[in-house]
């Protein structure tokens, strides 16, 4: 795996731990009712799907190995430009069901993988 690849997947898991860690102990009604914690989730989404965007520039074989990828950049994405168009019930689904797998996914690359 190239350097910059790695860099950029290690950024992913920063930004999924870091969702993680903001929801710890949330429901979706508080994460709804708490602006502060919406920021701050929609801001590590955007991080989250940029490192991902950009790991793929680096390795283009990542979308056939990393579920939902996809996904993920189109809802960083979404938040980023579609301000109005954000809707909690998905962006909190992503959180409690794909985030960690995603996580363990890209740990698991980044620690079999060579650099």
């Amino acid at each position: 795996m190239q350097a910059e690849t790695a860099k950029r997947l290690h950024d992913a898991i920063t930004a999924c731990a870091s969702i993680g860690a903001f929801v710890a102990g949330a429901d979706l009604k508080q994460y709804q009712e708490d602006d502060l914690l919406r920021s701050a989730v929609e801001r590590k989404f955007e991080v989250l799907g940029e490192a991902l965007r950009q790991a793929i520039r680096g390795d283009e074989t990542l979308p056939n190995r990393i579920p939902y990828i996809q996904n993920i950049i189109g809802m960083a994405n979404r938040i980023t430009h579609g301000y109005g168009d954000i809707h909690d019930e998905i962006v909190w689904d992503a959180i409690q069901n794909l985030l960690p797998d995603l996580q363990t996914t890209l740990s698991g690359m980044l620690a079999t993988e060579p650099v």
